[in-house]
């Protein structure tokens, strides 16, 4: 895990920040629950695109903001 060089940058683990990491965890998860491990890892991985794409087009917190209303 990489240590963050200021306060407002996002913890980093690998490559990946940590709210990307959430997607392939459970993703991991399900693949080992449901013995489909590799179906998994990919719904992970697509998941993460997805998120992406979602975090780059809306402003910060938008996705938290959501979910409350949710």
């Amino acid at each position: 895990m990489e240590i963050p060089r200021t306060i407002n940058d996002p913890v980093q683990f690998l490559f990946w920040s940590l709210d990307e990491i959430y997607p392939v965890a459970v993703g991991l998860i399900w693949g080992i629950w449901f013995d489909q491990l590799l179906l998994g890892m990919f719904l992970g991985w697509m998941a993460i695109r997805v998120y992406r794409r979602f975090r780059d087009r809306h402003p910060d917190g938008h996705l938290s903001h959501r979910l409350y209303w949710l």
